[in-house]
């Protein structure tokens, strides 16, 4: 990007560093936490493109469980339960992939709750 400037295009590959990421230019995310919170995201993104990056750190702060929570086992595992237990139907693991921990699990249903993403 130093030496390319604008000339490259630079997206974050992880939602926990889409305000830093953009702040240095970054031009979005490729993002897991979409599937769960897209508006979320999208107006994060938003706010850091008009260089709001102070609105967008409270944006980051109140979904950082989120991120974290998603990545607490393999993903996809973590982002197809959410979407599961919201109502969206995503369908069940195909080997090797299997379900969550229960302690993990919970952690996941407690984190929506708080977002009231779940009841």
């Amino acid at each position: 990007r130093a030496l390319c400037g604008d000339e490259l295009n630079v997206w974050s590959g992880n939602d926990d560093n889409t305000v830093p990421m953009m702040a240095m230019g970054a031009k979005g995310v490729i993002s897991v936490a979409s599937n769960i919170v897209p508006k979320a995201v999208a107006e994060l993104c938003d706010l850091c493109l008009k260089g709001d990056f102070k609105a967008a750190t409270e944006y980051y702060f109140k979904y950082a469980d989120l991120y974290a929570k998603l990545f607490i086992e393999t993903n996809p595992i973590p982002v197809k339960t959410a979407m599961n237990l919201m109502g969206m139907n995503v369908g069940q693991f195909r080997l090797p992939l299997v379900d969550m921990m229960p302690e993990n699990l919970e952690k996941l249903k407690a984190c929506l709750r708080t977002l009231d993403l779940i009841q």
